[in-house]
Order: C-alpha cells, then sequence, then structure tokens
C-alpha cells in the first residue's frame, strides 16, 4: 500500500471514538484506510459488518507476533492493554499489508484537515513523534506542568507515523519487547505504560524526526502555547489550520473540564474549543456513545464471571515467568488455576493485616513513645493493603 495507511487500538467500549474518527479521516483522507484493532471480544454487542466503509476490524487473537496473548491481557488492564499493543499491531500492518507509510492515531482524536506533510516526512524518516510541549509551564500547582511530563514522558504516543524501513522496524522489535513487561501504569517505578519508553528513541535510533508543527496532536497539555481561534468555519491554531484535536480524558457529560487530567484551564477562556469539544460531543453521541461507552471489557473476568481485581493482575505481573505454571490465567476450573493462587495469597495477606489493626489499636500508645517503629508498622500495612505481591507474593506462598 503506497497510500498513508492509518490504525487505531481500542476496547468495544471505545467503538464510537473509533467511528468518529474514521469519519474524520474519511473526509480529509478518502483513498487511506482505517486499521481497527479490537482488543476486546465482540460478544454480539455490535455487528463487525456494519462499521464503517473504510475501517478493517482486526481481533487480537490475529496478532501472531504476540507471545502468549491470554497472559497480556490478564497482567495488564484494558488501558494498558491497548497501549502494550500498540507497536504489535503496527509491525502486524506494516509485515501483513506490506505498508509504506503507517501513522497510528489514539481513537479520542478527530481529524479537521489533510495532512500531506506527513507523507512527505515519511518519505525522509522512519519514525514520527509529537512532543507534549515546546514552550515551558510553570510550576504552579495547577495540571499539568512541567513536572507532570517529567513523570508520563517527554512525547505523546497518541500519534505516532512509522515508514517501512529498517530502522522504523527495529524500533517496533525494541518497543513491543519492553511492553511485553514493563508496560504498566506506574510512575513510580518509571513507567507510564507505551510512553515513556518514548524518551529514549531519539538516541536509541535514527531518522526520527520531532513534528512541533502547532496544527498536529492540540489537546489540554498545550493550550498554553497553541492559540485556538475560528475564521470562516476553519479552526485555527496559532493562525494556521488546525490538523488534529487529541480529546484526551475528554467526557462528553461534563465539557467544562475539559479533560479530567487538567485544572489549569477553563473552558470560558477559550471559544474556539468550545465549539470544537461541542462538536465532538454530538458527533459521539451521533455514533452510540450513550449505550457503547457502557459496554464490558471482556478480559476483566475469570471464565467464571468473577472479576479480576486489579490487585490480582499486579501479583501475575510479578512473578514474571514464574506465571507460566498457571497455563490460561482466565481459566478457573482446574487445579493449578491462578484464581486459587490469588485467592490463597488474598487470604493470608488479609489475615496478617487484620491481626497488625489489632495490635495497631491494643498498643497505640506502645507505638507512640516509638515514632520509628511506628513508622515501620505504617509501611507494612501500606504494603498489605497496595503491595500484596507486587514483587513479592511468593512471600506468603510456597510453590
Amino acid at each position: 500500500m503506497k497510500d498513508l495507511c492509518f490504525c487505531t487500538v481500542a476496547s468495544k467500549a471505545r467503538l464510537a471514538h473509533v467511528n468518529v474518527l474514521t469519519e474524520s479521516l474519511s473526509t480529509h483522507h478518502p483513498k487511506s484506510k482505517v486499521f481497527f484493532l479490537l482488543v476486546d471480544n465482540i460478544e454480539n454487542f455490535f455487528d463487525p459488518l456494519s462499521l464503517k466503509k473504510n475501517m478493517e476490524l482486526i481481533e487480537a487473537s490475529a496478532l501472531k507476533n504476540v507471545p502468549n496473548i491470554s497472559e497480556l491481557f490478564f497482567k495488564y488492564n484494558a488501558f494498558e492493554a491497548t497501549t502494550a499493543l500498540k507497536p504489535y499491531f503496527c509491525e502486524y500492518l506494516l509485515n501483513t499489508y506490506n505498508m509504506q507509510k503507517l501513522v497510528y492515531l489514539d481513537s479520542d482524536i478527530y481529524v479537521t484537515m489533510k495532512m500531506d506533510a506527513l507523507n512527505r516526512l515519511l518519505a525522509e524518516f522512519s519514525i514520527i513523534l509529537t512532543p507534549h510541549i515546546t514552550k515551558e509551564l510553570p510550576l504552579d500547582g495547577y495540571c499539568p506542568d512541567e513536572l507532570d511530563f517529567l513523570k508520563a514522558g517527554t512525547f505523546n504516543t497518541g500519534f505516532i507515523g512509522i515508514s517501512n524501513a529498517q530502522e522504523a522496524l527495529k524500533f517496533l522489535s525494541w518497543w513491543k519487547n519492553r511492553l511485553w513487561h514493563f508496560g504498566l501504569m506506574n510512575p513510580a517505578e518509571g513507567m507510564n505504560m507505551d510512553q515513556r519508553w518514548i524518551d529514549l528513541v531519539p538516541s536509541l535510533f535514527d531518522k526520527v524526526h520531532i513534528l512541533k508543527d502547532p496544527g498536529y496532536n492540540v489537546a489540554f497539555w498545550n493550550l498554553h502555547e497553541r492559540k485556538l481561534s475560528m475564521a470562516n468555519g476553519q479552526i485555527l491554531v496559532n493562525g494556521e489550520p488546525l490538523k488534529f484535536f487529541h480529546f484526551s480524558g475528554f467526557n462528553p457529560d461534563n465539557i467544562e473540564a475539559i479533560s479530567q487530567y487538567q485544572n489549569r484551564y477553563t473552558l470560558a477562556d477559550f471559544s474556539a474549543l468550545r465549539y470544537l469539544l461541542s462538536a465532538y460531543k454530538t458527533l459521539l453521541m451521533q455514533n452510540g456513545y450513550k449505550e457503547i461507552h457502557t459496554w464490558p471489557y471482556s478480559h476483566n473476568f475469570f471464565d467464571n464471571g468473577i472479576a479480576i481485581p486489579l490487585r490480582a493482575r499486579r501479583i501475575y505481573w510479578s512473578l514474571g515467568n514464574a506465571n507460566k505454571r498457571f497455563g490460561n490465567p482466565f481459566e478457573t476450573n482446574k487445579k493449578n488455576a491462578f484464581e486459587k493462587y490469588y485467592s490463597r495469597i488474598y487470604h493470608m495477606g488479609y489475615k496478617c493485616l487484620d491481626k497488625l489493626i489489632e495490635v495497631g489499636m491494643r498498643y497505640k500508645k506502645f507505638f507512640n513513645k516509638f515514632p520509628r517503629l511506628k513508622i515501620l508498622a505504617k509501611k507494612f500495612y501500606k504494603f498489605l493493603v497496595f503491595g500484596v505481591g507486587t514483587r513479592a507474593s511468593n512471600f506468603f506462598v510456597k510453590k
């Protein structure tokens, strides 16, 4: 495929967003196809044959380059799995369809103009990235600030351009290998799913272009440097046409917030942005958002229908290669089921927790006399509540 191709990754609860993205791409890139990776099971919630004309649905089971898809879906939640599968999907598309130029876009992006520059850039560069910010933000206690980007990552991976070149394939291989196990949302451990890894890309790989054009990837994080306005029905950024807006954290039931991830701005400050958010809300509603966003994520449940707690996922993740002994972790009706292992850890851990609370209440005055001991007790309490198994699940259960 010589034309610019586009792809996105999402669960079925994001189908309204995927439809809106596809519609916007159909308007401005009518010859291009949109490949949609579903990180979920259809389960009769929608008819694959009724999807947009230029959209091609691909189910995660088709990705034979993923070592063990059930393991990935269990150790990561929906958000983490969506981002972890991104490089696998891009590699799959380049190899399977012989694409020459591929652009990944998050499902909550809306394209407002043809992006001819990407065609030219991908003829010259192997990888295109967009930074979150190109101008400084004050450290004034509002979100986002520069400290947030030190945690989230320099670049936003809601957009990435890739050419079918050796350097890009090397990059995808490196990225997917890192995300196989280190794709958690855990900034304290240096991980922000797929995004923090991209900070290393400009120094590890050649032919990387950092796209600073203000019309690309406009979002809540760069509103301080990108002035939105309208002229003749067209949205402009710093006086030039907007290429696409990224509605990260947008809640159509509360457009005044702009994004759930920010408190720096109010919508009253941006008349053109109000128009854009209102229009996007309308499009989502026309594409069935009210019902679709309630659809359940298939991989949130064991095969017996019981919901999988995030703590269980973290324990499974912490075991590393030792989790292979459980086979498919979603299966419960077998002797070596992970669900049975987790149940033992959970109950034994909370017996310790209950005992600690009892001792703490009984010897409150004693702990107050020895503050260092009190601090250690609090740390152990925190370990039991938040970290049972995150790195030491075998502390409670012998193999």
